[in-house]
């Protein structure tokens, strides 16, 4: 039944993806560093990572919020008056 799902598809084709790159950068490193797709692409990666907007932690953290029903502090300890 695993194979009905498509799951190991799709992990197969993300571990080739990812690891593509990595083979191509380490056969070689000065042409792969040389390229200008290449900076442009760290350059926007550094840019996006750099705003957090992509932190999963923050995702995560809203999901579990929605699910426990976690309120504000002042909530469960009042507050300091």
């Amino acid at each position: 039944e695993l194979f009905n799902f498509g799951f190991l598809g799709a992990l197969i084709v993300t571990i080739v993806a990812s690891i593509s790159w990595q083979l191509v950068a380490s056969a070689f490193p000065m042409l792969f560093l040389n390229s200008p797709f290449t900076y442009f692409l760290l350059s926007f990666c550094l840019l996006l990572e750099s705003t957090g907007i992509c932190n999963a932690s923050w995702v995560l953290a809203a999901i579990h919020k929605k699910i426990a029903g976690f309120q504000r502090d002042e909530v469960y300890i009042g507050t300091a008056e």
